[in-house]
């Protein structure tokens, strides 16, 4: 895989996992924070991969790298949390 590619993966694979994990609970009829649980708990593990990477990493392209690649996780779930919203909403 060459350059940008990894990310382009890692944020469609998360966009559909959380399309289809929040579809199910848009389903089941629950209440509106238990549908947004998931991608507040991807967010705040994200912030705190932050923190770690930045206290312990050593390397700044590391790090760089790996905030690019968890902004692309939290970005992909919530775009794929709020799709399923969208589409039941104006179908």
């Amino acid at each position: 895989m060459d350059g940008l590619g990894v990310f382009f993966i890692v944020g469609v694979v998360s966009m559909i996992v959380f399309y289809f994990t929040s579809r199910t609970l848009l389903n089941k009829n629950y209440k509106k924070i238990t549908y947004l649980t998931p991608v507040i708990v991807v967010t705040l593990a994200s912030f705190i991969f932050f923190a770690l990477t930045y206290l312990f990493s050593e390397d700044g392209w590391e790090i760089m790298g790996n905030y690019f690649l968890a902004i692309v996780i939290v970005v992909g779930a919530l775009i794929g949390t709020f799709l399923p919203f969208i589409h039941s909403k104006y179908r």
